[in-house]
């Protein structure tokens, strides 16, 4: 399955954004081999971050549900095995 960019968030000119990383991996819970296997490949390089999602699969109070409405790489998550985030 081809990969998709979902946000690109702007990078301010400071020393923490400047030691952030510039691809920030969100694996799907239901997919820990993809995250071992990315965590694996991509160790030791600054510019990619991967992170298991840690969201609890509870049900979502009505006010989280909206937020998450907004928000295009938890939706992706729901039916992708990961999304990522860019910082430009």
């Amino acid at each position: 399955m081809p990969c998709r960019v979902v946000q690109t968030v702007s990078r301010l000119e400071t020393p923490q954004a400047l030691t952030q990383p510039r691809y920030l991996f969100v694996v799907s819970r239901r997919h820990p081999e993809l995250y071992e296997l990315l965590v694996e490949r991509f160790e030791g390089d600054r510019n990619v971050e991967v992170i298991l999602d840690r969201r609890s699969t509870g049900s979502p109070t009505e006010h989280a549900t909206e937020r998450r409405r907004t928000v295009t790489a938890a939706t992706d998550l729901s039916i992708r095995s990961h999304v990522i985030i860019t910082r430009d």
